[in-house]
């Protein structure tokens, strides 16, 4: 299960750049695990997204490209965006030379 809630308050609502991002990986997830037919459940309410799916052969690919990218967009906006559950790849690191500054 991936529960995605809150707003991020980086902007005002429509114009809000890291909600925007967070909500195209979601997207991204959900047509993946559809493609694959794990996509189980999802569910939009305001400010919520919960993705339910089976776990299938090539899905943890799939999950793992989604936590990287909203870990990136994380780091990029520690104020705005926070990430629970498994463990962060980029805790310790400091993303210096490995394509997280901009």
């Amino acid at each position: 299960m991936v529960l995605i809630s809150g707003h991020s308050g980086y902007a005002e609502a429509g114009r809000d750049i890291v909600c925007a991002s967070i909500s195209a990986l979601a997207w991204a997830l959900i047509g993946a695990l559809t493609k694959c037919d794990a996509l189980n459940y999802v569910n939009q309410d305001d400010g919520e997204i919960l993705i339910c799916y089976r776990e299938l052969p090539g899905v943890e690919t799939y999950l793992d490209m989604f936590q990287t990218g909203v870990e990136l967009i994380e780091y990029k906006y520690p104020e705005n965006v926070k990430v629970q559950g498994r463990k962060s790849m980029f805790e310790d690191d400091n993303m210096n030379g490995k394509g997280g500054g901009a």
